[in-house]
């Protein structure tokens, strides 16, 4: 992938407006693009005729053999919703190894090293996102063909979390200072049901932010720069009614038909062209069925004919559990009270 000189320009304003406190919108989807100030572009040219710039961008160039071979490492570690831990344990040993020793993993599961600054200047986050969408047990090992990589994960944000690290060995290795500090974060949460937890959890951490660089995986051919956030929201909505037997309690208001009925409704609604406004139903589940409860079975790992002696077992564990309330209540209580103490220890509910 390959920046030509005017999408460098446009990463080098976003940079210089986060350092210089410099408030720049770049063109959202649906909007025209704006025009560069003449003293946006003239500092755009300094830069990019800066010898330093010129030494790390060759620097880059040099690395990107060695970034491919830990972009394949990376994508190999499994990191599915909820389940990043491995993949955030070997970012942050190599955050440490190249010379961030203060390289933690917060309560929420990101990923974190601080590269500090002069002391006088913004705070701006580098980040990639750690999970993958690709469930657990996947395999999620990477094979060559004709010179390509092929992997679940490979065209995700593998790439992007070798990217940051790249990107601080060349700061380390040219032993570049910054005027701000620097926060190199691999995030989780970012997909499916992970709702951006990594990110509101990092943001309601650090008030000190002051700006954000994401690397993330695009289908384009080109470079892409985008500026604008998209807000998202989540809402888990339940539905309940009396149902009943299909056969004897047909007619009875069911809530699943209830459910279909509002999700019609939904899918009619026209948003907006502009702002772009999409949604989704993304996740349904429930019920009371015979179906529903086979799918209870499998979230106990009892279902299948060879899980029958683990069924058991769990059966056994909660009888036991109710004998040993019984006998509590029926020695500390006496015959009288016997229930209330039945219940006050777990027994009944």
């Amino acid at each position: 992938m390959k920046l030509t000189d005017m999408r460098l320009r446009w990463l080098l304003v976003c940079f210089a407006s986060v350092g210089l406190s410099y408030t720049h919108v770049c063109p959202a989807q649906t909007l025209p693009p704006i025009t560069i100030s003449p003293a946006v572009d003239q500092a755009c040219s300094r830069l990019l005729a800066a010898p330093a710039l010129q030494k790390v961008l060759a620097d880059v160039r040099a690395d990107d053999r060695r970034v491919l071979q830990e972009h394949r490492h990376l994508s190999e570690i499994p990191a599915p919703p909820f389940k990043e831990k491995a993949r955030a344990d070997y970012f942050v040993s190599r955050l440490k190894a190249l010379g961030l020793s203060n390289a933690y993993i917060d309560s929420e599961g990101n990923a974190i090293g601080l590269r500090q600054g002069r002391g006088n200047g913004p705070t701006l986050v580098f980040t990639a996102h750690l999970d993958t969408f690709f469930p657990e047990g996947t395999d999620v090992r990477v094979t060559e063909r004709d010179g390509r990589l092929y992997g679940p994960g490979m065209g995700e944000d593998a790439r992007g979390l070798a990217v940051l690290l790249s990107s601080l060995k060349i700061l380390q290795d040219n032993k570049l200072p910054t005027v701000g500090d620097i926060l190199f974060v691999a995030s989780v949460g970012e997909e499916q049901l992970g709702n951006l937890r990594g990110m509101k959890a990092l943001f309601s951490g650090h008030p000190e932010i002051d700006g954000m660089v994401g690397l993330e995986f695009s289908m384009s051919k080109d470079a892409e720069l985008v500026s604008v956030a998209t807000a998202s929201h989540r809402y888990d909505v339940s539905f309940s009614g009396p149902g009943g037997p299909s056969f004897t309690g047909f007619g009875l208001p069911s809530a699943i038909h209830a459910m279909g009925r509002a999700i019609g409704r939904i899918s009619d609604v026209r948003p907006p062209l502009n702002p772009r406004t999409t949604f989704t139903v993304g996740t349904v589940g429930g019920g009371t069925s015979l179906p529903s409860a086979h799918q209870w079975l499998e979230v106990l790992d009892c279902a299948g004919s060879g899980k029958v002696y683990r069924f058991a077992q769990i059966v056994a564990a909660t009888a036991l559990a109710l004998e040993i309330s019984a006998s509590a209540a029926m020695a500390t209580a006496g015959s009288e009270n016997f229930f209330r103490a039945h219940f006050e220890r777990g027994g009944i509910r």
